[in-house]
């Protein structure tokens, strides 16, 4: 869906953010995850969202740091939004900062989240358990 709509339409910020977290996700095309983010990171760069997934392609690329300052910008620029503060919690959990990570878990709990994000936030909360 996202691949048509960007062929289609040209290019959409938001649409490219998506299709780079599916990619990042899926552990597929890791390079094409990154540059559609990036490219949707200087469309946007007000985006919480688009930040958000930018640092979410680096934590599924292995580079914790650069996730966790994109992550970090996304809180920045809209503090209730959930599905960052799971992510951010996963980039501390992965820096084995438990800590850290129960705090977000915690504050994203608090947070209207979706079914897909609940379902993460679950799974990485059975990790944080072990």
């Amino acid at each position: 869906l996202f691949e048509g709509i960007l062929d289609s339409e040209g290019f959409n910020g938001d649409a490219a953010a998506n299709l780079a977290i599916l990619y990042a996700e899926q552990n597929q095309n890791i390079a094409k995850a990154l540059e559609l983010a990036q490219k949707a990171y200087d469309a946007q760069p007000t985006s919480s969202y688009v930040a958000d997934a930018l640092g979410w392609v680096y934590y599924h690329q292995g580079s914790l740091l650069m996730a966790h300052q994109y992550i970090e910008q996304s809180i920045k620029k809209n503090e209730f939004y959930g599905t960052a503060r799971v992510h951010l919690g996963a980039v501390y959990l992965k820096k084995e900062d438990p800590v850290a990570a129960k705090k977000e878990f915690d504050v994203a709990q608090s947070m209207n989240l979706s079914i897909a994000d609940k379902k993460q936030l679950d799974e990485l909360l059975l990790e944080l358990s072990k």
